[in-house]
């Protein structure tokens, strides 16, 4: 069973900097995106944009959308219109570095939140 530990910690430590790198790799997205969108015209419709092998499409499209929340009480509350879905999430939650100037595992830290219904 000690064994497991070790490869326990260590998952967790790739499974922590894979998520930074992610975290930075998903910025960097948002800004390209957003310049990119600013050089597009506003209108509805589709731009394609070719970029070696691949296309880059902007799509613009107004869609109707239901709302929910502007229907009576009576029938949002009721039990009859509702379904049930279960989602299993795994999360890093960042902490601060203990106050004590001791080191700590990440493993320690690291948090698996189950939803289960």
């Amino acid at each position: 069973m000690t064994d497991q530990i070790p490869l326990q910690k260590t998952l967790a430590r790739e499974l922590v900097a894979l998520r930074a790198e992610l975290a930075a790799l998903k910025d960097r997205e948002t800004h390209v995106r957003l310049a990119l969108l600013h050089q597009v015209s506003a209108h509805v419709g589709q731009h394609d944009i070719p970029v070696g092998d691949a296309v880059v499409r902007i799509e613009r499209k107004a869609v109707r959308r239901f709302e929910a929340k502007r229907l009576p009480p009576d029938i949002r509350d009721n039990p009859r219109y509702v379904s049930r879905q279960t989602t299993t999430y795994v999360r890093v939650l960042d902490m601060p570095a203990p106050r004590d100037g001791s080191e700590f595992d990440v493993i320690d830290r690291f948090d698996v939140a189950l939803s289960a219904t």
